[in-house]
């Protein structure tokens, strides 16, 4: 049970179809003003809490126009005395040669996250390999500003409040920046909340991020790591997954790579890898996340294997202010 613009949202996936179950003002379990019913390929609840849902109508209209046509919209059965509220969306307009490129990049998108939640490492390193529906490569001048500034820390929370894995992004991009070693490498620059598509459609339904894009090591030979970084959400599997979405879109735009040249920096990356960055009980913490550690590595070592890709599941310990990989 996820929650979504106050309402709780129960997920059930079948083999042959989904619903997504949108709960009433009340919040009380079986008693929905939304059941919406999905045919293939599912939705996560992971991609549904990326999302930046302004109302449950935004909620139900985005799951019409992300699985175009194949929606199924039901009026849910309330309990006797509840206020039934209606749910007559109306069918979906034509789609635009916009609209459909931007569904093809997003059924893409998705795809990650499906097969994630299935664990298929064969497809995942097809998928790999699969070319990235266009349009979706943000041009070298569309670099968002904050990113061109002498910042490390981009996000808007600067001076507010940072918790979760926006306080370990603070850390290693500031109060211990000048001693953090990462894979045993001294940082040259970093910064987070790197942006690697943009919106077909102009908003941030199909934008992918990499929290934290760090680049070590000496200037005549730096390495790039493109990470997602994790405190206690997910699982180390569910993040890797998430973390080789960040990396294939960051290596398949050349102008990706050359950020930091734009920052100032002068060096010479050779390398780019992909990482998880988290606390150490992250991985080791009983339950699905340890018990994931074995799949996820599975799947790093297939990716290196079968397509040269580097990725790890990597520590961050502030008491050393190190980035170390997971033993």
């Amino acid at each position: 049970m996820i929650h979504i613009c106050g309402r709780k949202v129960k997920v059930q996936t079948g083999t042959k179809s989904q619903t997504v179950n949108i709960c009433g003002s009340a919040n009380i379990h079986g008693q929905y003003d939304y059941i919406v019913r999905l045919r293939p390929p599912f939705i996560s609840t992971e991609t549904l809490l990326r999302q930046t849902f302004s109302s449950i109508e935004d909620l139900v209209g985005y799951l019409e126009r992300h699985h175009l046509r194949e929606i199924e919209q039901t009026r849910a059965i309330r309990s006797p005395g509840a206020t039934q509220i209606r749910s007559n969306i109306a069918p979906p307009a034509p789609d635009s040669p916009r609209t459909a490129a931007s569904g093809k990049f997003r059924a893409w998108r998705d795809a990650w996250d499906q097969l994630g939640a299935q664990r298929r490492i064969s497809d995942i390193l097809d998928l790999w390999q699969a070319p990235i529906p266009e349009p979706w490569m943000r041009p070298e001048a569309d670099t968002p500003e904050r990113l061109l500034s002498e910042r490390r820390y981009t996000r808007g929370n600067l001076n507010g409040i940072r918790r979760g894995e926006h306080e370990i992004e603070y850390e290693i991009l500031l109060t211990q920046f000048d001693r953090v070693t990462c894979l045993g490498r001294p940082l040259l620059d970093g910064v987070n909340a790197y942006p690697l598509v943009k919106d077909s459609a102009g908003g941030r339904n199909d934008n992918v991020e990499a929290d934290l894009v760090l680049l070590a090591g000496r200037a005549d030979s730096a390495l790039i790591l493109v990470s997602d970084v994790k405190k206690t959400d997910g699982t180390p599997w569910t993040a890797l997954v998430q973390n080789l979405r960040q990396l294939r879109l960051f290596t398949a735009n050349p102008a990706c790579a050359s950020v930091f040249t734009k920052r100032g920096v002068k060096a010479n990356a050779v390398q780019i890898c992909g990482g998880v960055i988290a606390p150490k009980m992250f991985y080791s913490s009983r339950g699905q996340k340890a018990d994931s550690v074995p799949y996820a590595r599975e799947l790093s070592e297939s990716m290196l294997r079968e397509h040269k890709v580097k990725t790890e599941l990597l520590v961050w310990d502030t008491g050393l202010g190190q980035v170390y990989p997971y033993a």
